[in-house]
């Protein structure tokens, strides 16, 4: 879980470097709601992960259908969340939607291959045994 944490780190911090330079050339310009997205996807990875990981004891099966049903709701919640902010800012900005979507792109894959790595190492410790 340790290398967990260090890997999501680092893709905040490149994402978080990308996203500070773009603002600062004027070339986004999302703003403050750029910095919420990021957090926002921070939190749903550590609170989604630590699910998913629970369910890994009780049986392969139900690890999968928990992954699959987490990132059903990730979708659904992020979708939410554009709603939300279309709303609140009364126009839709692309390049906040553009941006958004990146993130969920780079945030699920990481969480997926995370917890499927945990799948497979579970998969060959019951084999050896």
């Amino acid at each position: 879980m340790k290398n967990f944490y260090l890997i999501l780190i680092s893709i905040t911090a490149v994402l978080s470097m990308i996203f500070f330079i773009l603002e600062n050339q004027s070339i986004t310009k999302i703003g403050n709601v750029g910095w919420i997205a990021l957090l926002y996807y921070v939190l749903l990875t550590i609170l989604f992960t630590n699910i998913a990981l629970k369910t890994r004891n009780k049986s392969n099966s139900r690890f999968v259908t928990t992954i699959m049903g987490l990132t059903g709701l990730r979708l659904f919640l992020c979708i939410i969340f554009i709603i939300i902010y279309r709303f609140v800012q009364g126009k839709t900005d692309l390049n906040f939607i553009f941006y958004f979507f990146i993130l969920y792109l780079f945030y699920t894959v990481f969480e997926i291959k995370n917890l499927l790595y945990k799948l497979r190492a579970d998969i060959e410790n019951d084999n050896r045994n």
